[in-house]
């Protein structure tokens, strides 16, 4: 692999030049499109290129516990019971 930068020959699988230090290039084995440095899936046939990453751990918004109310009879009259909370 010709790196872009400062034309220097590296191995097939370099991620970096040996020379410069550039970032090189991905190609998709599947269907050989050349890809940039960063991508993680090939924008030609969908393949995932690299290392499989784990998707980001989603934080979870902490729930209150449902409010609870305990309801005593205070005293009962001729209308029916009266409660307090």
């Amino acid at each position: 692999m010709i790196c872009s930068s400062c034309q220097a020959n590296n191995p097939d699988q370099a991620k970096f030049c040996m020379q410069c230090g550039a970032a090189q290039a991905n190609t998709c084995p599947p269907c050989s499109t050349e890809l940039p440095p960063e991508a993680r899936f090939c924008f030609g046939c969908g393949h995932q290129i690299g290392e499989a990453s784990t998707p980001p751990a989603v934080a979870s918004t902490p729930v209150a516990p449902p409010e609870t109310r305990t309801y005593h009879r205070v005293c009962l009259g001729e209308a029916g019971a009266v409660y307090s909370a």
